[in-house]
């Protein structure tokens, strides 16, 4: 029982200083997903571990993993979904400069891509034509940067930009002028991110393997070979801990593309 509330003690000081800053919460849902799991995942980590290595601060090690493990998967799921907005709105940009070149207004397109277009965007584009019919001062820009927040596609905010402009000059034509430029530029944007993840496939590939490899020996040491590593050999698998957990962040790192 010490010994677990030395573990959380240590845990949540580290914690507190890798986490600068206390993300918001505002719904039950949010806290288990940002917290609940993570804990639970981090206990169930160190209790595993400490029976592999026989020593606190190697299990400490493999609690740490475990905290971000469902912060990892929830984070995936999200990019998923990302990514599938964000194709959706690189078609929405493509199908909206056909519309807006044959010289259809704004609440014409959007009225259309209501009709085309999947959920959820399908239902944000009624609700816009809603909110426009109710409030014909309604800015349809502005609702563009709502889906932005919203969706956290920042594409959206530049459709709203480029409609705003052409409402100032321009007209239809201008709006398709310059989705269409959007349009290659977001289409350019996917082919250096495809060619970067092909770039990245035997790298990381090649990580995930060592990691692997590295996984497995360690287990049979805290297993078949337990006996070998008593007294100052927990410090061996403490080292080996820090080794493992190191390359599996570094991996992590390097995997993630934020720069596009």
């Amino acid at each position: 029982m010490l010994v677990l509330l030395l573990f959380l003690s240590l845990f949540f000081l580290f914690l507190s200083i890798v986490n600068r800053e206390v993300p918001d919460i505002y719904t039950i849902k949010a806290f288990v997903i940002r917290f609940a799991l993570p804990l639970l995942s981090s206990l169930g980590f160190f209790i595993v571990f400490l029976a592999l290595t026989k020593t606190p601060l190697g299990a400490f090690v493999w609690a740490f993993l475990g905290w971000h493990v469902p912060l990892w998967i929830n984070e995936s799921v999200a990019e998923r979904k990302k990514a599938k907005y964000q194709k959706m709105a690189a078609d929405f940009v493509t199908s909206a400069a056909g519309l807006f070149a044959v010289g259809q207004p704004t609440s014409e397109v959007v009225r259309t891509m209501a009709e085309r277009f999947d959920e959820p965007f399908a239902t944000e584009f009624k609700n816009m034509l809603t909110i426009r019919n109710a409030n014909p001062s309604a800015s349809f820009p502005r609702m563009f940067k709502d889906m932005v927040k919203k969706y956290g596609v920042e594409e959206f905010k530049a459709v709203a930009s480029i409609i705003s402009a052409s409402e100032i000059a321009g007209g239809p034509y201008a709006a398709a002028k310059g989705l269409k430029r959007l349009g290659y530029a977001l289409r350019q944007r996917e082919r250096i991110l495809t060619e970067r993840r092909k770039a990245m496939f035997e790298p990381k590939a090649a990580a995930v393997f060592a990691v692997f490899v590295l996984l497995v020996g360690f287990i049979m040491d805290g297993t078949i070979f337990s006996h070998l590593f008593t007294g100052i050999g927990r410090m061996i698998m403490f080292a080996s801990s820090l080794i493992i957990v190191g390359l599996i962040f570094m991996i992590r790192k390097i995997s993630k593309t934020t720069d596009l």
